[in-house]
C-alpha cells in the first residue's frame, strides 16, 4: 500500500518588520528585504529551501498533498497546522515536530493561539479542541454534530468559531469562554467563514453576508450586502477597515466599517481562493492562484508580488491564507 505523504512547506519573505508564511506545494525563501525602491516585484535570486515538515502518518494515500489549513503562530514563533490526517501540528521555528495530537476527523480549519499560549482548533469530527501550549487537551467542545470551523479569539480569552451542520445538522455562531463553557450561540446560514474581530471587539463573519456583532450577546450591529462570495477568511485592520478576497469577481476588497462601503477594491487576473493577513504596520498580504504572494499598502497600493510557490505549471494554486510572524531570522 502506498503510504501518503503530507508536506508543509513555509514561503519565508523576510521585511524589516515582519515574516510572511504561506502554505503551498514547493515554496523557497527569499533574502531580498524591501527597501522601498520602485520595483514592482521582488526581485530573483537568493531562494532556497528554509525547511519542509512531513506529516506522514495516514496510511492512505490521497489526490492532493496540499493542506489546506492554514497556520498559526505563537508569540514564540511555535507554528500550529491542521492536517488531513486528522492531526494538529505544532512546529518550531527550525520546522521540528515538537507535539501532534490526533482528532477524530480531518483538520481543515486553522488554528488560533489565546493571549495565554493556548491553542484552539476545530475538526470535521463535530468538536472544538482547547490545548496547553505543550500539547495536552484542556478540554473539547461539541458542535452539536457539526463540523467545526476556523478559530477566533478576543482579547479577554472569548473563543468564537462557526459551524457547519451541511444538510444533517444546523449550522451556529458560537461564544465560548477560555474554560469551554458557552456563552451565547446564533443560528446562520449559508457557506460560513472564518469569523474576524476588530480592535473594539465587534465580530465580524460571513455567511452569505457580512454580519457585525456584539462580542457580549450576539447581537447584530449591521450587515452588509456581498455582491458576489467572500473566498477565504476575512481581516480586520487596526483602524477597522475589513478586508476580503470575492471569489468571483477576483478581487481584492476594503470595506469601511462606519459607513459600509467600499473603500478600495484591486482586481486579480485568476481566481482569488485566500484570504488576506495584515501585518503590524498594516500592511496587506495575500496570495493569488497565479502562485504569487502579494503585499498591499492600507489604501490599496501594490507594494511587490512574489513568487511564492511553482510547479511542473510554473506555478501553483495558493488556497490558504498567509500568517504573519513578528520575528525575524
Amino acid at each position: 500500500m502506498n503510504r501518503r505523504i503530507v508536506k508543509l512547506w513555509l514561503v519565508v519573505v523576510l521585511s524589516l518588520l515582519a515574516l510572511p508564511m504561506l502554505l503551498g506545494l514547493e515554496c523557497y525563501t527569499s533574502d531580498v528585504f524591501k527597501t522601498g525602491g520602485d520595483s514592482d516585484t521582488i526581485p530573483d535570486g537568493g531562494e532556497r529551501v528554509l525547511w519542509t515538515f512531513d506529516a506522514n502518518t495516514s496510511p492512505e494515500p490521497m489526490e492532493s498533498p496540499v493542506m489546506y489549513s492554514s497556520p498559526a503562530i505563537a508569540s514564540d514563533g511555535t507554528i500550529y497546522i491542521g492536517s488531513y490526517d486528522n492531526y494538529i501540528y505544532a512546529i518550531d521555528i527550525e520546522g521540528n515536530r515538537t507535539w501532534g495530537f490526533k482528532t477524530g476527523g480531518d483538520v481543515l480549519t486553522s488554528p488560533a493561539v489565546g493571549p495565554d499560549g493556548s491553542v484552539y482548533v476545530g475538526s470535521a469530527d463535530g468538536f472544538l479542541y482547547a490545548f496547553e501550549s505543550g500539547g495536552s487537551q484542556k478540554w473539547k467542545v461539541s458542535a452539536e454534530e457539526a463540523e467545526v470551523g476556523s478559530v477566533a479569539i478576543g482579547s479577554d480569552g472569548t473563543v468564537y468559531f462557526v459551524t457547519d451542520g451541511g444538510y444533517s445538522a444546523d449550522s451556529y455562531f458560537f461564544s465560548v469562554t477560555p474554560q469551554g463553557d458557552t456563552n451565547w450561540r446564533i443560528p446562520c446560514s449559508g457557506s460560513t467563514k472564518s469569523p474576524a474581530i476588530a480592535s473594539d471587539g465587534t465580530i465580524y463573519f460571513y455567511d452569505g453576508d457580512i454580519h457585525a456583532l456584539d462580542p457580549a450577546n450576539g447581537n447584530e450591529l449591521w450587515k452588509y450586502d456581498v455582491p458576489y462570495a467572500i473566498a477565504g477568511a476575512m481581516a480586520v485592520g487596526s483602524d477597522g477597515t475589513i478586508y476580503f478576497s470575492d471569489g468571483v469577481d477576483a478581487k481584492l476588497y476594503a470595506v469601511n466599517p462606519a459607513t459600509q462601503t467600499v473603500k478600495w477594491s484591486y482586481p486579480f487576473s485568476g481566481y482569488f481562493p485566500g484570504g488576506p493577513a495584515i501585518g503590524s504596520d498594516g500592511t496587506i498580504y495575500v496570495g493569488c492562484t497565479d502562485g504569487s504572494l502579494y503585499e498591499f499598502s492600507p489604501y490599496g497600493e501594490k507594494k511587490w508580488e512574489y513568487e511564492a510557490c511553482s510547479g511542473a505549471d510554473g506555478g501553483v494554486d495558493t488556497r490558504v491564507t498567509p500568517a504573519v510572524g513578528s520575528f525575524t531570522l
